[in-house]
């Protein structure tokens, strides 16, 4: 038995040639390091390799034909590094006994090779690479995999049908390629996945799922970015492990299902859709949902007013975007028992009356954005409260009234954008004392008097300001 492992000990140089000569060598761990070069090509002639790590070097070259000849090797990992060229046709043949392949975040090209029936892969991941064509049918004859993570690549075609006779897998993640055609029925029936992403490519068709039968054991359902079309299938309430939906950036229409059976949901991501609203129910389900983090409906078509419930979600919530769609009437008051909430999006909808005065209790806010809506009265001098926050945005509405000098006390902001308003009065001098404004300064068309303070001078990092339209 021979063992190297000198993992994650600032090495650097190439590996020297002979080391592929040394009599029963089994294990070659050297990850971690600075190591520059080529992989050798003696490795290929350690008929003994069980185990070879490289993962995180700065390896160039190949991936010899020889090492993936090796019929003894079990571990092969080569991630994050900067191999190129094609991945050896030889290395899934009918002698291997490989189990887990890790060559992701490399630049490998070409296409997938194929394989051959084998009951030993578990693990495949091609990963962040520059590999093109279609994945091989042939992916389908390895029963054995759980994992197969080919994202992030240049890939082609259709998904195909045999990936769902693997009935033990646990992830399947083809997102970041260009992927099109339907997604195969056979793969929302493989009652082991827990992992589902198909992010972010060109598939189409409707989301096939069987109420109650569909997979079991899935904790996230990653299908965004897509061409998919018909509705969110109400039978994801009976998926009682799902902890992440996102469905965003897709054609989907209807009503949005009622989910409060979710117990482990954390993240709800259904933006940039064609969803509707009927009688906001979903959203009063959702307050069963104790562990939800993220609820994100922007770019949909909901409409009427935003029910009093909201106010009902979990406290741990941080992410609330409504962003662009249709909601009208009032901000519920009842929206400041969301003490966690860092962004709180509103923007681009039909909102009237006054912003909550109360919204200063959301301490932990970095993002408010409420632009584009028809609310009026004064601005609430409790934002000054919010130390937190880093964007403001409340252009496009009816506020009037002065600019609360209160606004001073966000020593965090970069973007201040009061704009199209009928705000009055002077500037005040301390939200200029805001060093961090960066991004953006903008409280253009309003009816602001007096002079511009000398402290504007102060903001050396200032990108855009814009005081036009006034009567400055």
């Amino acid at each position: 038995l021979v063992r190297i492992d000198l993992s994650n000990n600032d090495l650097s140089g190439s590996i020297p040639e002979e080391i592929g000569a040394m009599p029963g060598l089994q294990t070659l761990i050297l990850a971690d390091n600075r190591l520059t070069g080529n992989i050798p090509l003696s490795l290929g002639t350690a008929a003994s390799l069980i185990y070879v790590i490289l993962s995180r070097n700065a390896l160039s070259g190949v991936i010899p034909d020889s090492l993936a000849k090796v019929s003894s090797l079990r571990v092969l990992g080569l991630s994050m590094n900067n191999l190129s060229g094609e991945i050896p046709g030889t290395l899934f043949n009918n002698s291997s006994n490989l189990v887990t392949v890790d060559l992701q975040q490399n630049s490998l090209s070409g296409v997938i090779p194929h394989f051959y029936r084998t009951a030993t892969l578990q693990f495949l991941d091609l990963t962040g690479n520059s590999l093109s064509g279609s994945i091989p049918a042939s992916l389908g004859n390895v029963s054995s995999l759980n994992y197969i993570l080919l994202a992030e690549n240049n890939l082609d075609g259709s998904i195909p049908e045999s990936l769902g006779h693997i009935l033990n897998l646990t992830a399947l993640d083809l997102g970041y390629n260009q992927l099109s055609g339907n997604v195969p029925a056979m793969i929302y029936n493989i009652s082991s996945l827990r992992y589902l992403g198909l992010s972010t490519n060109r598939l189409d068709g409707q989301i096939l799922l069987n109420t109650g039968h569909s997979l079991p054991n899935l904790e996230s359902l990653i299908l965004s970015s897509n061409a998919l079309s018909g509705m969110v299938p109400a039978s994801l309430a009976n998926m009682s492990k799902l902890q992440v939906i996102d469905l965003s950036s897709n054609s989907l229409s209807g009503s949005i299902p009622s989910l409060g059976s979710l117990s482990n949901l954390s993240r709800l991501i259904l933006g940039s859709n064609m969803l509707q609203a009927e009688n906001w129910t979903f959203l009063t389900s959702l307050t069963n949902c104790s562990r939800l983090l993220t609820l994100a409906l922007d770019g949909n078509s909901l409409n009427g007013s935003l029910p009093k419930s909201v106010g009902n979600l979990s406290t741990n919530l941080e992410l609330l975007n409504f962003r662009g769609n249709r909601i009208s009437e009032t901000i519920p008051a009842a929206i400041v028992n969301l003490v966690n909430l860092t962004l709180l999006n509103m923007e681009q909808n039909m909102l009237s009356g006054t912003i909550p005065s109360t919204i200063g209790k959301l301490r932990n806010l970095v993002v408010l954005s409420l632009s584009k809506n028809k609310l009026s009265g004064e601005i609430p001098s409790t934002i000054g409260d919010l130390p937190q926050l880093i964007q403001l945005s409340l252009d496009d509405n009816l506020l009037s009234g002065n600019i609360p000098a209160s606004l001073g006390q966000c020593q965090r902001l970069n973007m201040l954008n009061l704009s199209v308003n009928n705000l009055d009065g002077s500037i005040p001098s301390e939200i200029l004392n805001i060093f961090s404004l960066s991004l953006g300064l903008d409280l253009s068309n309003n009816n602001l008097t007096g002079t511009i303070p000398p402290e504007i001078g102060k903001l050396i990092q200032l990108v855009v300001l814009n005081v036009s339209s006034n009567k400055l």
